[in-house]
């Protein structure tokens, strides 16, 4: 997946899983690693490589399977402050409420939650006596848990943009074939371009 962009779906298209024999990565890595200082790919690694190999074919086979991420991170925004809005709207709500929200909200940027918990204390309990008597505390409560899961949501992929093991493979996955290519002198030319 490009560094801009995010899954909305699975990939449609399938994809056949990337396969190496073992004296492809020895082309790559050289004996005993020769080509990178010395250090050969453990097989966990190689298993790594090829799978975010194939994670990121499908996402240039599968344009539609993806949409910049800017753009997922602000619709996100905007249905958190619209779902707030109609929550101050059906629901009138103390202060300490109020900052209970803002608590849950402090917690997911230190990491210091996580959706399950999120489900638990605010999602998955059963109907208050309050709610049973005013609908609208249920579903103020219920629209709360969304804007908090909304709110993972987006630091997640926040997260991810920047320092993913996938994206950092993709890196290494890059240099392994930079590496192979300089071994075979294979290069892309320009269009129209001829090799002299």
């Amino acid at each position: 997946m490009q560094r801009n962009k995010v899954f909305v779906t699975v990939p449609r298209a399938a994809i056949t899983p990337v396969m190496m024999d073992e004296h492809e990565w020895l082309f790559i890595q050289g004996q005993n690693g020769k080509k990178l200082n010395g250090k050969a790919l453990t097989p966990e690694v190689r298993k790594r490589l090829l799978e975010v190999t194939s994670l990121y074919a499908s996402s240039l086979r599968s344009p539609h399977s993806v949409e910049p991420l800017k753009e997922v991170l602000n619709r996100i925004e905007a249905l958190k402050r619209q779902t707030d809005g109609l929550r101050s709207y059906i629901w009138k709500e103390s202060k300490a409420v109020k900052s209970e929200l803002l608590y849950w909200q402090d917690r997911i940027d230190n990491w210091d939650t996580n959706l399950a918990e999120i489900q638990e204390r605010l999602l998955c309990i059963p109907r208050t006596e309050l709610e049973s008597q005013f609908p609208l505390a249920l579903l103020d409560r219920a629209l709360k848990g969304s804007i908090l899961v909304a709110k993972l949501v987006q630091h997640e992929l926040r997260e991810d943009a920047g320092t993913s093991d996938d994206r950092n493979l993709w890196f290494l996955w890059a240099a392994l074939v930079f590496v192979a290519a300089t071994a075979l002198a294979l290069w892309v030319l320009p269009r129209g371009a001829r090799p002299s």
